[in-house]
């Protein structure tokens, strides 16, 4: 079998790694985490094939084309990402704090349903990312304990049909702390860059 793992080739003996499960996993070892993809013959494989192409004897397997990134290097890519969606969710707090203010009620609280859904997922993937990290990471953990006297504010003027109130704290509160988000993120992502220059 011939094994083309993040660019480089070889061939495989089928006396050490019998099964392609057992290249696979030689193959995250070495790329220090995680396969990403993988094609055998040109074809991709997709993520639910994969216990099945594991048990393939690598004897009768012909190539396999492997790419894996390290946990660290994916956990800054996906970062890289929350950063974009972190403005996107400050806009759409901030335009349902003015579709409050504008007695728009009905628009408001659909948008206001979809920010925290979509609040909730980037503070689970900057915690998810942040946990990969280590302590480079330690200023972006649990954001969701610094937003949570503002969602009890939101919560509190929300009870009492204030409308004003709520627009209030999503702009100037909960809205206003995700704005800072972003550039947190950047230094956690150019100090783990940092951390891996100096390896």
């Amino acid at each position: 079998m011939q094994l083309i793992h993040n660019g480089a080739c070889r061939a495989i003996d089928a006396a050490v790694h019998p099964t392609v499960g057992d290249v696979l996993a030689a193959c995250a070892r070495e790329g220090a985490g995680i396969v990403v993809s993988i094609r055998l013959d040109g074809q991709p494989i997709e993520h639910e094939e994969h216990a099945e192409l594991a048990q393939l004897p690598t004897a009768g397997a012909g190539r396999l084309e492997v790419e894996s990134r390290s946990r660290r290097e994916l956990a800054c890519s996906g970062l890289e990402s929350a950063q974009d969606y972190a403005c996107a969710v400050e806009k759409a707090l901030r335009d349902a704090a003015a579709l409050l203010r504008g007695g728009e009620l009905a628009r408001a609280h659909a948008l206001c349903r979809d920010a925290f859904d979509a609040l909730a997922v980037l503070v689970a993937a900057i915690d998810g990312a942040a946990r990969s990290l280590g302590t480079a990471a330690d200023s972006i953990a649990r954001l969701d304990r610094e937003l949570e006297p503002a969602l009890d504010g939101v919560a509190l003027h929300f009870e009492r049909t204030d409308w004003i109130g709520v627009a209030d704290q999503l702009e100037y509160e909960v809205a206003a702390r995700v704005a800072g988000w972003p550039a947190r993120i950047e230094a956690v992502r150019a100090a783990a860059r940092a951390q891996e220059g100096g390896r």
